[in-house]
């Protein structure tokens, strides 16, 4: 087996919560804010602390409307499972590029209603610095050594000195 170093995640990410209107997602100009989001809307990630109605706090990683290069309104927040990556998510934009309520995938649609809402959204820049994680894969004909220690279907580096 050889191995492969492959990112843990896609840059595909899913913004939960968008139709509701708790834990700050409403203003004063708007009732639910994440009715705002359209395609190809941005939203900045920021780390954030939220506190329930029970007075228990909690973290959590916001997603925060940009228009004009000025933030707006929360929106939503990532799933929890991007918690342990907050630092990564911190200050970095996404777009949006659809809704899961949209979807023709029924499962999406019923997703979509238990998480209030959910905007799909491509993280956008060019320092996607994940790290990489190693995984196995198995061995192909290729990959094989022959009788000489050499892979098939690789050129041999070695010279032929016969003229």
């Amino acid at each position: 087996m050889l191995d492969i170093v492959m990112p843990p995640m896609d840059p595909v990410i899913d913004i939960v919560g968008i139709k509701e209107n708790s834990s700050g997602r409403k203003c004063e100009w708007h009732e639910v804010c994440g009715d705002v989001l359209e395609m190809d809307s941005i939203v900045r990630f920021h780390k954030v602390q939220l506190v329930e109605v029970d007075g228990t706090e909690r973290m959590a990683i916001a997603a925060v409307w940009v228009t004009d290069g000025v933030e707006r309104c929360r929106v939503g927040f990532l799933p929890k499972c991007y918690l342990k990556k907050a630092p990564y998510f911190e200050g970095k934009l996404a777009q949006v590029t659809g809704f899961l309520h949209d979807s023709d995938n029924a499962t999406d649609r019923r997703r979509s209603h238990q998480c209030r809402g959910i905007a799909r959204a491509c993280l956008i820049g060019k320092d996607f610095t994940f790290t990489p994680q190693k995984t196995k894969r198995p061995l192909e004909d290729d990959d094989v050594p022959d009788k000489h220690g050499e892979k098939k279907g690789k050129k041999s580096n070695k010279i032929n000195k016969s003229s």
